[in-house]
């Protein structure tokens, strides 16, 4: 009996690694923003100007603001939605990409 070579294997399954990969292509797109977007700790280790702090810091700092002055909680709301919307959208754009499953050429 012949041993078979490890190229065969490969060469067998190379068309399948596509397609069950397709789903996952949209992923590492969201996922690269989304850590940015919600960028925390550098931020606040690394600025000194409050003006140029990104939103989640921002959002942080009015929170805080909002235990002493009960008018920033509108504020505070408001920022939060505007937190969340974009990633929402891009979530709901890139939807199509991850509802195929990731077999879901396999079965005929």
């Amino acid at each position: 009996m012949r041993r078979p070579r490890p190229v065969h294997h490969a060469v067998d399954f190379a068309p399948a690694v596509p397609a069950i990969a397709g789903p996952r292509r949209p992923t590492a797109p969201f996922f690269q923003p989304t850590a940015v977007w919600n960028n925390f700790f550098l931020p606040m280790v690394v600025l000194s100007d409050q003006h140029l702090y990104p939103l989640a810091l921002g959002l942080y700092t009015w929170n805080s603001a909002a235990t002493v002055s009960p008018e920033y909680y509108p504020l505070l709301a408001v920022g939060s939605l505007l937190a969340v919307v974009p990633l929402i959208a891009a979530f709901v754009l890139l939807q199509r990409y991850w509802k195929s499953g990731p077999t879901a050429g396999s079965v005929k």
